[in-house]
């Protein structure tokens, strides 16, 4: 009897060990980046765009208050395209009518154009922070970001593994 009990105590003692360990080792790991996807994207934009155009302080920092005031603005509304992709697909189980797909489909195209139109003033205000040297390099950078496709590098060449 006596035995079996010292073993249930190092056994608890183990246990809450065990515990106590993996307790540090989870609350001590490093805050995940927010956008696991494309982890510090906004500096290395912003480096791309100093490096080719040669920007002054002055504009790199208001090249990064633009971006960060532009993401602001778009956020909300990409959220909002989200769930309205999420709810039309729902739709798809439920059976819906015609109409409410529709509706659906206006909305998420009406915001789709929101978000155009705010990319759109978002590259103007970029470009005008650019002196008129940096223009026609900002214009030529700009070209090539409107030529991208999915799949495809910048010189129009397909990727490894996407067709």
């Amino acid at each position: 009897m006596n035995k079996n009990r010292l073993l249930t105590v190092l056994v608890i003692v183990l246990a809450v060990m065990n515990l106590a360990l993996i307790s540090f080792w989870w609350y001590s790991k490093p805050e995940q980046k927010q956008n696991k996807k494309w982890p510090n994207r906004g500096k290395r934009v912003e480096s791309f765009f100093s490096r080719q155009l040669g920007l002054t302080e002055d504009q790199a920092q208001a090249f990064e208050t633009e971006r960060k005031e532009h993401f602001k603005a778009t956020m909300p509304i990409v959220k909002e395209v989200q769930s309205e992709k999420k709810k039309i697909v729902s739709m798809l189980g439920q059976g819906a009518d015609s109409l409410q797909i529709e509706a659906v489909l206006q909305s998420i195209n009406d915001k789709n154009n929101d978000l155009e139109r705010l990319n759109f003033w978002h590259i103007r205000n970029l470009r005008e922070i650019c002196t008129d040297e940096q223009k026609p390099k900002f214009d030529k950078i700009i070209k090539r970001m409107g030529n991208h496709r999915p799949g495809r590098n910048a010189k129009g060449k397909s990727r490894p593994g996407s067709n």
